[in-house]
């Protein structure tokens, strides 16, 4: 390994300021929040609703939907089928989409440490 390698390695505050830099990187990342902020924000509106609904809305939660199933467990279920589909959906794009712009950046950030 030469010095250069050496010191252009995933430890080097330097390596990781010029992988930040890339555009390919900042492309990553904004594909990344574009897709995780609404999730983040659907996500986070199920479950404050449903608990502050747990805490204040006590006759809606106990209402029966069928024999002793009660909204209280319906949205329980409707939030955990919601974290699945989300992690489904995250897998699926991070797989053709992420892979690739990560890809192209560490392509780009080796080619830009070559020339250095």
């Amino acid at each position: 390994m030469s010095p250069n390698d050496q010191r252009m390695t995933g430890e080097d505050p330097e390596y990781w300021q010029k992988a930040v830099n890339l555009p390919s990187f900042r492309e990553l990342i904004a594909a990344k929040k574009k897709l995780l902020m609404p999730m983040v924000l659907m996500y986070f509106s199920l479950f404050m609703g449903m608990t502050l609904l747990a805490g204040y809305g006590k006759e809606f939660m106990t209402q029966k939907v069928v024999g002793s199933f009660n909204m209280a467990y319906l949205l329980v279920l409707g939030c955990y089928i919601m974290c699945w589909v989300m992690g489904v959906i995250y897998v699926r794009v991070a797989n053709r989409d992420f892979d690739a712009l990560a890809t192209r950046a560490i392509s780009d950030l080796n080619y830009r440490r070559g020339q250095a």
